[in-house]
């Protein structure tokens, strides 16, 4: 059974949300780290409530609304969110009025706020939506496992709306604890990463429409058994149970970034097979974060159904993404 993405968009470094004909380009890093170009979000979200948002809240609910938007839908058959860290702003908000009140007098919406599921939550209450609706906080397995969980019902279902997205945001905070742990770069080429955030979501189907062009073929999680892991093997594997080979791929995104110790996770990728191919790493457009593949996935679809020189040769396209020790994402698109 496919499964086809009806619609998709994303908040992301790379990409003015609210302007469709612009270019995807590679965006300049604030202090080492990659922002969003965040909309206007009044245009989406009624001002009254945005005052009570955080900013992944924001991110997350204008995405949703514009794919419901795209796809004419009033209310998906299931929501399902993946977020690694959750609302981080009001989380440091939470923390920073306990040790000011000293434990005393605290104020109870920072931390309703704070938890992983308030972007799902706020989606759910803003459309009256009683259905399926759930978190995933898989770290950096988030996205996948939600997508996943989307497919299994569409398995179960083919004719329900599924909507899924994945939303993480960077803080000034968070960003102050990678750069101290040694996780976030601090300006020395190859030291450490450029942390990113975003949102990214999508109208999920069992049933293929006209407009559709893209479908989700195979999504495979590898966990991180054997860290000698030859990545090619899978690979080959993932396109022989399609009856494909390497030739057949059209467009690769891979999610390496500057980080030495991240490098070698791709090196099976970087050889004469796989130099033929057209090659996109995604992370120099959105940074390194849990949820990162959802913007891989976004970025795919948008090369895959524009009408570009690119596009025109992008029948199946393959993502990789590795992300610190945590084992591959594969995910097999096709047009």
């Amino acid at each position: 059974m496919g499964i086809f993405i009806h619609a998709y968009n994303a908040i992301s470094p790379a990409f003015p949300f609210e302007i469709s004909d612009e270019m995807i380009t590679i965006p300049q890093s604030v202090e080492g780290a990659l922002y969003c170009q965040e909309p206007v979000y009044k245009q989406f979200i009624t001002p009254k409530l945005l005052r009570r948002m955080s900013r992944a809240v924001k991110m997350g609910v204008a995405c949703a609304l514009e794919n419901l938007k795209q796809t004419q839908t009033e209310q998906p058959d299931a929501i399902l969110i993946a977020t690694g860290l959750g609302c981080v702003a009001d989380t440091v908000k939470f923390l920073d009025q306990m040790t000011e009140n000293k434990e005393t007098l605290l104020n109870p919406t920072p931390f309703i706020q704070s938890t992983h599921n308030t972007v799902s939550g706020q989606i759910a209450l803003l459309l009256q939506c009683k259905s399926y609706n759930l978190t995933f906080t898989q770290n950096q397995f988030s996205f996948e496992t939600a997508l996943l969980e989307g497919m299994m019902l569409l398995e179960e279902n083919q004719q329900q709306i599924i909507l899924v997205g994945g939303v993480d945001e960077l803080t000034a905070e968070s960003h102050q604890l990678m750069k101290s742990a040694g996780c976030a770069t601090d300006g020395t080429s190859g030291k450490g990463y450029v942390p990113g955030e975003g949102a990214a979501f999508f109208t999920l189907s069992g049933e293929q429409t006209q407009e559709d062009q893209i479908e989700l073929v195979d999504l495979r999680i590898v966990p991180a058994l054997d860290q000698d892991m030859d990545i090619t093997v899978v690979i080959d594997e993932l396109l022989q149970s399609h009856q494909l080979h390497l030739s057949d791929i059209d467009l690769l995104l891979t999610g390496e970034n500057d980080e030495r110790s991240a490098k070698k996770y791709y090196g099976g990728v970087f050889n004469e097979k796989f130099d033929e191919l057209s090659r996109i790493s995604f992370k120099n457009y959105c940074g390194e974060y849990d949820t990162a593949s959802a913007y891989a996935l976004w970025h795919a679809c948008t090369i895959m159904s524009s009408s570009d020189e690119m596009s025109d040769d992008a029948n199946y396209t393959l993502i990789i993404n590795h992300y610190k020790v945590g084992g591959y994402a594969l995910f097999l698109l096709k047009r």
